[in-house]
């Protein structure tokens, strides 16, 4: 994740936890249907990542807080533990009596009680870390090369492929002559799919060596005749529909009372958000 958003979410999770940013452990989320974002897909992008997951990752830990509170006032049989015991560092303190418990020490009996449906928040008066300048969480890991992504993955009698793209998006291979990258070492085939053609081999390196022998003819695709001067055509149209603004003051007398008036048009050509590791990903079938 390039956007922060590991960062983002681990600072939610320790401004409710009452622990350090950096005491926060992270790891991606897998294929479950529960992980897919607001799009229904396995995402971050468009800034949504932080205004999706503000409120449910910030509600999930303050009721891990109130379950570990919870069980370090049984332990010292306290009666009101809302009130008596306050939590800080990853401890659970109790002041009066001078008391505290790790919470490593209380993750077991925590886990055995029910988990509160609308814990309550703490307010933005309270907050340690939300909104300050923290360390990226994942920094070290990504510019030292131990970051983990999809290419890493490493499966016993797995083969590696390489994705040839047309010349423009969305084009599909018409004709494919393949048989002299076939006999190169390690080269297991060559494929045409919607969207490209993969060639598959042992180690990447041989299917990098063997993408340039393919020959391929390759179609329009779906978006055939479409062009920059039509795409800005439908984004100037598009913003003449109007857009939805805030509602206070008045624009109209605003622009008529103002003496100098200027009026320009900016725009830029479509480019790709590109991450700097190749697309990738692994699947064991």
């Amino acid at each position: 994740m390039c956007s922060g958003a590991s960062a983002a979410f681990a600072t939610l999770v320790a401004e409710e936890l009452d622990v350090a940013v950096e005491a926060v452990d992270l790891a991606f989320a897998d294929s479950h249907p529960e992980y897919r974002t607001s799009s229904r897909m396995y995402l971050t992008g468009g800034s949504t990542s932080t205004k999706e997951i503000f409120t449910p990752l910030r509600t999930a830990a303050a009721s891990a807080r109130a379950m570990l509170v919870s069980a370090a006032a049984r332990e010292w049989s306290v009666p009101v533990p809302a009130s008596e015991c306050r939590t800080d560092g990853g401890r659970v303190l109790h002041d009066r009596s001078n008391r505290q418990l790790a919470y490593g020490e209380l993750t077991r009996k925590a886990a055995q009680l029910p988990v509160p449906e609308s814990p309550p928040l703490k307010p933005r008066a309270q907050w340690k870390h939300i909104g300050k300048r923290n360390q990226r969480v994942d920094g070290r890991d990504k510019v030292t090369g131990t970051t983990k992504f999809g290419m890493d993955v490493v499966i016993p009698g797995m083969v590696r492929a390489l994705v040839i793209h047309g010349p423009v998006f969305g084009a599909n291979a018409k004709a494919l002559r393949a048989e002299a990258a076939k006999k190169l070492p390690g080269v297991h085939g060559v494929f045409a799919f919607a969207g490209g053609v993969a060639v598959v081999a042992d180690k990447y390196w041989q299917a990098l060596a063997a993408a340039p022998l393919v020959e391929i003819e390759w179609d329009a695709g779906a978006i055939a005749g479409l062009d920059s001067a039509q795409m800005r055509t439908a984004a100037c149209a598009h913003d003449k529909r109007g857009v939805s603004a805030r509602s206070d003051g008045n624009v109209g007398s605003a622009m008529e009372r103002a003496p100098i008036k200027l009026q320009a048009i900016y725009d830029v050509p479509y480019l790709a958000h590109a991450p700097m590791e190749p697309q990738n990903c692994t699947a064991s079938v």
